[in-house]
């Protein structure tokens, strides 16, 4: 651990958060570009990149307006765990020169710092923060600067079960694939290939990953019985080869009814980073309101206390403790009959609507209590919550609804996305109208995607449905759209596999 006195350099804290890793990440990313303005003004960001089943990082200097080609700078990575213990901490110093992020990847990584093992992944629990620290020397400078990132991964696991009709008739050079419907875009993405491969003598059943995917996709691929227990399991990222032929033809009637060969399928889809956000405390800052974020900025180790680092939490614990403490508050935001008091600071960097609202707007600038009329007591505290924890609390369908629309109304681009995410996963049979009418309402494309998608899983409760009739009649040309993209599906997917439910039926 570095000495205490080390808070009395003058130096740049970039902290750097990054949600949903597992461990099956690839961690080649980049951060959001941050400006170091103890450090000349210069424009850095930082580049992780994976090598021998190590997690590399570095500082990497942007090409920018400060005049300068090359500095020198001593720096310091190591990742914060959860409880605020710091690890894989060490520091060297080296010359920088404006250089592009692929320059850096392409690099042999020997003497960068080692911020990870594969095997640590599993132990994030979802989350991986990373602190750099860095330091000019010979900077007279009085002041440390600090700036705190949010990167924000997608992943989605998809279980379903594949039958292979006709399986008998499938030759040699022949392919059979499967396609997923995803919700960013409401593309239908080709996961899986299934194919004969002669191999000494004896067809193999294989499946792989079409080459030419736009996302990571890890799938596990078993075989199932007439029973519907699994005969054999795959990875995909094993040898391909599933089966061998011979043996599912010489028992039809275990292997294959019907001449169906079922394969049941768990994937798991990597769609990488979805948002990307700096936040600048520094530029909504007082002297009062900025002690408590710069205590956390310029902590050695966060694990332990001592005297001259009283705050031993992360950052969001940080927040969320003085939010609930009512400690250093400077506004409080009134709804109905309820006042909620917090931290302008805060609030403006999470929201460009109240950043306005404090700085800008004459009628509200400068007052200690302001009246929110666009929002009930409860949402106003979700919302206020969600910016100082970055989570939603006891979340329901008509709860996340009304906090969408308060995400918009502030611009709240993360909390928007979060509650698509929450209504995504949460649509049933009870509530699919009303989401189907939200998403319309909002013109949210995904949501829209994914209550359609749905609808075309349970088109035959929903279309024999009394609610469907009732919300025909009340919303004709939104009715008349699911419909169509529903039945077009339906002809897209497969008519080979209408006929065979078909058959099922007979």
């Amino acid at each position: 651990m570095v000495d205490c006195k080390e808070h009395l350099r003058p130096h740049f804290t970039f902290i750097w958060t990054l949600q949903n890793v597992t461990e099956r990440t690839y961690l080649g990313l980049t951060s959001p570009p941050f400006v170091a303005d103890t450090i000349d003004n210069t424009e850095w960001c930082l580049v992780l990149w994976e090598r021998k089943d190590k997690l590399l990082c570095i500082p990497c200097k942007n090409h920018d307006d400060s005049g300068l080609e090359t500095i020198e700078i001593e720096y310091e990575t190591s990742v914060i765990t959860s409880n605020g213990t710091v690890l894989n901490e060490k520091r060297q110093k080296k010359c920088f020169e404006s250089e592009f992020v692929f320059d850096v990847r392409g690099s042999s990584g020997i003497g960068e710092n080692v911020l990870l093992e594969q095997n640590d992944k599993t132990n994030l629990k979802g989350t991986l923060t990373i602190r750099c620290r860095m330091w000019k020397p010979e900077n007279e400078s009085c002041n440390s600067g600090f700036c705190y990132a949010h990167t924000r991964l997608k992943q989605e696991r998809r279980f379903f079960t594949w039958p292979i009709p006709e399986f008998s008739s499938l030759a040699i050079g022949h392919r059979r694939s499967f396609y997923l419907q995803v919700t960013p875009r409401g593309d239908l993405l080709r996961v899986l290939d299934l194919y004969l491969q002669c191999d000494d003598g004896d067809d193999k059943v294989c499946i792989e990953n079409p080459k030419k995917c736009p996302y990571e996709v890890f799938c596990e691929v078993s075989v199932m019985s007439a029973a519907g227990n699994i005969v054999c399991s795959k990875s995909i990222s094993d040898d391909a080869a599933l089966i061998k032929r011979s043996k599912l033809m010489s028992n039809k009637s275990f292997y294959l009814p019907n001449d169906v060969l079922f394969l049941r399928c768990e994937c798991e889809i990597d769609f990488g980073v979805i948002s990307h956000r700096i936040e600048n405390y520094r530029q909504f800052s007082s002297s009062e309101n900025m002690d408590f974020i710069a205590t956390v900025a310029l902590n050695d180790d966060w694990s332990e206390k001592s005297s001259c680092s009283p705050c031993c939490c992360s950052l969001k614990q940080v927040l969320k403790k003085y939010y609930e403490n009512g400690e250093l508050t400077d506004v409080s935001l009134r709804a109905g009959t309820e006042t909620f008091k917090a931290h302008k600071i805060i609030l403006s960097a999470k929201s460009k609507v109240f950043e306005e609202m404090f700085t800008k707007d004459k009628s509200k600038k400068g007052r200690k209590t302001i009246e929110l009329t666009d929002l009930d007591p409860d949402t106003l505290r979700r919302l206020i919550m969600y910016i100082y924890s970055d989570n939603v609390e006891d979340p329901t369908p008509q709860r996340v609804m009304k906090l969408y629309k308060a995400a918009i109304r502030y611009e709240m681009q993360d909390l928007r996305e979060e509650c698509m995410r929450f209504l995504e996963l949460n649509i049933c049979l009870d509530n699919i109208f009303d989401v189907l009418g939200f998403a319309e309402k909002h013109q949210d494309e995904n949501l829209k995607c994914a209550t359609r998608m749905f609808i075309f899983g349970h088109h035959t409760e929903i279309f024999g449905s009394l609610d469907w009739r009732n919300f025909k009649k009340r919303n004709r040309m939104l009715a008349l759209d699911v419909m169509q993209y529903v039945f077009t599906l339906r002809r897209f997917t497969s008519e080979i596999m209408s006929e065979y439910l078909e058959q099922l039926d007979e």
